[in-house]
């Protein structure tokens, strides 16, 4: 090898180079001797900078998982593939790359041994057998013998086997890792405060309404107590489920700040009033000059005192606003009347003489509040998906007065029934006459109760406001009109909101419960302000941050710090010990020329004299061979391409006493023992039988359950595994071994072998796996079958380590579940409504809520109410979701449109009116054909107008307007009765317009009607029973997640009655009708919804066309209406359950007990199918292979296992014409020893047999054909 000199400034004479460099490269690169490639400095140096480079990548690995959360995100189906498997195939391939190296370590550490310039003992040399060493073995035989560079190639394996491969399937798993990420959001803004009365109206009551007394949830970005201004993310962003955000924003509360008052009674006697008056003013106590008069003033004379208690809450109009500085301010009231029954003259606080007293309080708590609406910065994190505030950092420096609320706009919604504005999502504007409004001799007309919402469902269920009722006379109204004992003077306010849930009405005399009731009712109602459905529109706000910070769980590959170190340990280790070796190895000498390992190779490389010392071998054992040779202490070296004895230590002859020198004992390694192999098999079955079994139980149980620690995890899941690979794969590599051993010996025991299919046969260059095609070549079909076999046992280890993983899924446990109702008690539930007044209004809202936001109601569907029931077993309840086979309640409702032939119109125009300018009253109306001699009314339009002037001017008809519009839904149809079965109703809406035609006779003009559409529709409907599995959210508040009907229940048995599902559905359907008759405005001018009913069918409809109008898609408003229909019905029975099903009120319910499952959402261990079925293939192919090696190697055909050079000896040292025929093929290269042996081969055979020497000796050994025997 030619090397250049260095450039020098200062180079020395060349006379001195020429002696210099040929030291120093024979100092660096030594005369070493042969040695495969594998033992280069050059391969180990590569093996070392693939360690490094390895260690390396699990450092980036790790920081990467560390920086981002995991390795990667979201994978792709390849890169799963990859990370599941791909660092453990690499760590079985490092490990096949170390296998040939350590290989040819160990199969010529004897001849390095025999290298070394003072030999070395038969135990040291000849007696060596590390290739047929199990591989947990090797290092510690060879840290016995010192025999350092076989010590750290079998360290490297064993680290590999046994810490890189198992480490490297755990080292990654995946896992929901937490996320944040900024995004660029858009901030909310409050509407213009000039615009805010034509588009807020009541609507936000609703939502704070069905929170307090239905359950209800809330909009996004509000809390009871306060409200965030929302935010959204621009572009088309979706949120992942169970993600989160975190802005800056601005937050709104409201609270009120209250100070008590002095309520007094003034006499009044206005002049020319013919009776006394008293009048009640309430003072501020800290200012008596702000006051304000309670009430109206009374006649005291009527002797009335209409209910036992009286309330208000209301804006502060002051008596003198210039004497009273206090601005903004309520006024609230919780008096009590006193019994009329015990009501004296001294109980009149007044000097006047007793018939010109006022009826005073008995008791009273009076506040005055003062309204505190603040804004302040805060940072919010809320869930992206609902809204709903999860945290929330307030910056108190930041607090300020709020800005941009309408405020007097704002009152005249929350405390003076006002209902002014029509947005799109809240869009009737009909005004009709309110009977509902209980301010005594006040006409209220009311926007269809789109104000506040109507209470009255909720204080008849509060039994604290049905007492001291009997000793109070009927209102002016009766009292089956208003069935409690308060008179509320604003009745759809936020005071009546506010103490509707009072529990004990005495205890609101206490000022601080008053306050407290008032503050949290003022605190909630502002709050619902400032939902995105009603006060504020989207759009950029520049005030605010528009960066944001997104958190979410996302599935991703993380790497486990502590397996990553441990595997990070083992290569470093392995990077040392290659290094040591490296170091060892860089000048060790070996005097071989070529690769050893045949047969014949061994019988050449021997010098006759230490054959001799093998005299009588094969008549005594093996351990006793290596004894007498140990014993001897000769030293052996390799010299001249020979073993030959350097040193000569004691003489001790191989015969045994015993023996006589006829008779020999084959044997075979234990290894290849008839019970070794039986055990192996056995072994194998039981693993595949154990696999089976734990796939069985996985499939069927859903998974086993999941380890607390990731590492128990990972060692029993992975670690185990890939060890018990590792050790199959190990066992058939020493099985492999002993077949490429010993197939040349069983050649010539089967005789008529020739050199080149037996002596000349060497499988020892290169380690099992890697002999298949040697292996075919010879036709030694075994050994290519194992060497298939170990390297399909090299994926068992990745298919084993790839097997079990972890995922969170549902998983199914039967158990027990108790209904809570059935159709007994639905028969005997009176559904009758006793009055004509008495509505229930809760449905109503709860209908509408979906359309603000609000959730669905529990235990229902789109179209069933499902009867609720609990879990048996109560420990289960938060962690469970429930599937119980139960019943269900609903309608079915069939709607179709009226047939245009079955449809007929007549109109009359009436008599002239008295003013001749004033148009002749004109009538149209629609007839349905229902039957022969049925013809019913079902629509109709006229210019009618009675002038009273009492009346609302908006309810007068609008001569101006191009067209009118006609909506009656539902309405009644031919024999309907509330409690009938079907329920059948109508439901039309008609598009007309008014015209005037001049006519010349008497000069008078005649009116007349044209319709422009008509959407007549026909429906009937019928309670419907369902058995049904419905399954229900963990916590049973009654989600209903999914659900089906499997089959509808007889109904027959039921009476149609007024108890039962037909009493409900009929009082369902007088309701609806009702409420739709209260909303009833004959003319109008507005093509929008005019009750909550089409209200419902309008948005419905929309939903599915954005270009729907009631009046133009008869086959729509069908479908909605079928579907409004039914859902209203569930959920009226749902508001209603507790009435119907006394058990859901009870501590510890009875019912039916059913059998029931629920679904625990849970980790837990899963195997693969695909993981499992390789491993029990290639586990189940290795059984054939084992059998058949060991029934070829079934009995013994050697006196001494040839795994050592002794033993090897020992088969031919009397073979003198064997010797003769390999004689100078040591100093041949291995190509060209082979060529010519098979050049002298001329013909010969061999065998492995008895044989006798000229001498006259009987041996067992190797010979040339013909043999004696």
């Amino acid at each position: 090898m030619a090397v250049s000199p260095i450039p020098s400034l200062l180079a020395p004479p060349p006379s001195r180079l020429s002696s210099t460099f040929p030291r120093i490269y024979s100092a660096l690169f030594p005369d070493v001797g042969w040695r495969p490639a594998t033992l280069k400095s050059g391969v180990l140096l590569i093996f070392a900078i693939l360690t490094a480079a390895a260690i390396a990548t699990f450092q980036y690995i790790l920081w990467r998982s560390e920086q981002y959360g995991a390795v990667i995100y979201s994978p792709t189906s390849y890169q799963i593939a990859l990370l599941e498997y791909g660092p453990l195939t690499w760590g079985v391939l490092y490990g096949l790359c170390w296998t040939s190296i350590d290989h040819d370590f160990k199969r010529l550490e004897p001849y390095f041994q025999l290298s070394k310039p003072e030999g070395a003992t038969a135990e040291h040399s000849l007696l060596l057998e590390y290739p047929y060493i199990l591989t947990i073995l090797a290092p510690f035989i060879a840290l016995k013998k010192r025999h350092w560079v076989v010590v750290c190639s079998t360290l490297v394996l064993s680290l590999i086997m046994f810490g890189v491969v198992p480490v490297a399937s755990t080292i990654l798993s995946k896992q929901n890792v937490e996320r944040q990420a900024p995004f660029n959001i858009s901030h909310a803004s409050l509407l213009p405060m000039d615009s805010q009365p034509s588009n807020l109206s009541a609507a936000f009551s609703y939502v704070a309404y069905s929170h307090k007394f239905l359950n209800g949830s809330l909009p996004g970005f509000i809390k009871p107590e306060y409200a965030v201004l929302p935010f959204k993310a621009d572009g088309n962003e979706t949120a992942r489920s169970g993600e989160r955000w975190q802005a800056r924003t601005t937050l709104y509360e409201g609270r009120l700040n209250c100070t008590s008052g002095i309520v007094k009674f003034e006499l009044i006697s206005p002049p020319n009033d013919y009776q006394k008056h008293h009048r009640t003013t309430a003072f501020v106590a800290s200012n008596p000059n702000c006051s304000v008069d309670v009430g109206k003033e009374w006649n005291i004379f009527t002797g009335h005192i209409d209910a036992a208690y009286k309330s208000t809450l209301e804006v502060a109009h002051w008596k003198n606003d210039t004497q009273c500085a206090l601005s903004n301010t309520l006024f609230g009231l919780w008096a009590r009347n006193p019994d009329p029954n015990k009501y004296h003259c001294d109980d009149c606080d007044s000097p006047l003489p007793c018939e010109e007293c006022g009826v005073n309080f008995s008791k009273y708590a009076a506040v005055f509040c003062q309204r505190v609406h603040e804004q302040q910065e805060v940072d919010v994190k809320v869930d992206a998906n609902t809204g709903e505030i999860l945290e929330i950092l307030r910056y108190p420096e930041t607090k300020t007065e709020v800005t941009g609320l309408n405020t007097e706009h704002w009152d005249s919604l929350v405390f003076e029934n006002t209902y002014t504005s029509a947005t799109a999502n809240f869009n009737v504007s009909r005004l009709v006459k309110n009977t509902m409004i209980r301010t005594p001799s006040v006409e209220v007309v009311d926007r269809i109760g789109w104000g506040f919402p109507q209470p009255m469902s909720r204080l008849k269920l509060n039994p604290a406001y049905q007492t001291l009722m009997e000793n109070y006379t009927e209102q002016e109204f009766g009292r089956d009109r208003y069935p409690i004992n308060t008179s509320f003077l604003q009745f759809q306010s936020l005071g009546t909101y506010a103490l509707a849930n009072q529990d004990d009405l005495e205890e609101l005399f206490d000022m601080r419960v008053l306050v407290g009731k008032y503050n949290e009712a003022y605190r909630t109602m502002f709050a619902m302000t400032f939902s995105l459905n009603f006060g504020i529109s989207l759009f950029s706000d520049q005030s605010l941050p528009t960066v944001g910070t997104k958190m979410f769980r996302e599935v991703g590959y993380v790497a486990d710090m502590k397996w990553t170190r441990v595997i990070q340990a083992a290569l470093s280790l392995v990077l040392g010990l290659v290094l040591m070796l490296m170091v060892l190895t860089w000048n060790r000498q070996c005097q071989i020329r070529s690769n050893p390992g045949s047969i014949a190779n061994a019988m050449a490389g021997v010098e006759s004299s230490v054959l001799e010392e093998f005299q009588g071998a094969e008549f005594i054992q093996s351990k006793v061979l290596g004894k007498i040779l140990k014993e001897r202490s000769h030293r052996y070296r390799f010299q001249g391409q020979k073993v030959t004895v350097c040193i000569h230590g004691t003489d001790k002859a191989f015969r045994d006493p015993s023996t006589d020198g006829i008779h020999a004992v084959l044997s075979k390694p234990w290894e290849l023992a008839l019970m070794a192999g039986v055990c192996s098999v056995f072994i194998i079955i039981a693993l595949i039988v154990v696999l089976s079994i734990s796939y069985y139980r996985n499939q069927s149980q859903q998974g086993f359950p999941a380890p607390a620690s990731r590492h128990v995890y990972a060692f029993y899941a992975s670690y185990s595994p890939t060890i018990a690979a590792t050790l199959s794969e190990s066992y058939l590599v020493l099985l492999g071994s002993f077949v490429s051993l010993l197939f040349p010996f069983k050649r010539l025991a089967e005789r008529n072998a020739t050199i080149a299919n037996s002596l000349a046969i060497n499988y020892d260059r290169a380690p099992p796996h890697l002999l298949l095609f040697d292996a075919i070549k010879t036709r030694n079909f075994l050994l290519a079958l194992l060497s298939v076999s170990i390297l399909l046992a090299n994926v068992l280890p990745v298919a084993l380590g790839g097997l079990f993983h972890q995922s969170e899924i549902d998983i199914n446990i039967s158990g027990e579940a108790i209904l809570l109702g059935s159709l007994e008690d639905l028969d005997r539930f009176n559904a009758a409504v006793t009055s004509k007044y008495d509505m229930d209004a809760d449905y109503i809202y709860a209908s509408t809520g979906e359309r603000f936001g609000f959730k669905k109601r529990p235990w229902t569907t789109d179209d069933l109410f499902y009867i609720p029931f609990v879990d048996a077993n109560r420990e289960n309840l938060v962690r469970s979701n429930y599937s119980v086979r139960t019943l269900a309640y609903g309608v079915n409702i069939t709607c179709e449109e009226i047939p245009p032939e079955l449809v007929s119109e007549k109109q009359s125009v009436g008599e002239q009116w008295d003013n001749p300018r004033r148009p002749l009253e004109v009538d149209s109306i629609i007839y349905y054909q229902a039957g022969p001699n049925n013809s019913l009314p079902v629509a109709g339009a006229s210019n009618e107008d009675e002038e009273n002037p009492h009346d609302n001017p908006e309810s007068r008809f609008n001569y101006s307007a191009p067209f009118q519009y006609n909506e009656d839904v539902p309405a009644n149809a031919s024999g309907y009765s509330v409690h009938s079965s079907p329920v059948e109703f109508l439901a039309t809406w008609t598009k007309w317009k008014y015209e005037n035609h001049s006519l010349t006779q008497n000069n008078h003009t005649e009116p007349s009607i044209t319709y422009l559409s008509k959407v007549l529709i026909y429906c009937s409907a019928r309670p419907r029973v369902v058995s049904s599995n419905v399954h229900i959210d963990s916590d049973q508040s009654g989600e209903v997640i999914m659900a089906t009907a499997n089959e509808d229940v007889s109904l027959h048995n039921f009476n149609a009655s007024q108890s039962g599902l037909f009493g409900i559905l009929g009082t369902f359907h007088f309701m609806v009708d009702r409420e739709a008759t209260l909303s009833l405005k004959k003319f109008r001018d507005d093509p929008r919804p005019g009750n909550w009913f089409t209200f419902l069918v309008h948005e419905h409809a929309r939903e599915i066309n954005k270009n729907f109008d009631l009046y133009s898609y008869p086959q729509q408003s069908i479908q909605s209406i079928e579907f409004v229909y039914k859902k209203m019905f569930a959920i009226y029975v749902q508001v209603r359950s507790q009435e119907i099903f006394r058990q859901l009120k009870a501590d510890k319910p009875k019912g039916t007990t059913v059998p029931s499952s629920y679904f625990r959402r849970e980790k837990r261990v899963l195997m693969r199918p695909v993981a499992f079925y390789v491993s029990v293939f290639l586990l189940a192919i290795s059984i054939p292979v084992i059998a058949w090696t060991y029934a070829s190697l079934w009995r013994a055909f050697l006196v001494h296992s040839p795994t050592t050079l002794s033993g090897m000896y020992a088969s031919f040292y009397a073979s003198r014409k064997v010797l003769d025929d390999v004689e100078g093929a040591e100093l041949l290269g291995s190509k060209t020893r082979n060529r010519a042996l098979r050049i002298q081969e001329l013909g010969n055979k061999y065998e492995y047999g008895w044989f006798k020497t000229a001498s006259g000796e009987w041996h067992l050994g190797i010979e040339r054909e013909p043999t004696t025997f």
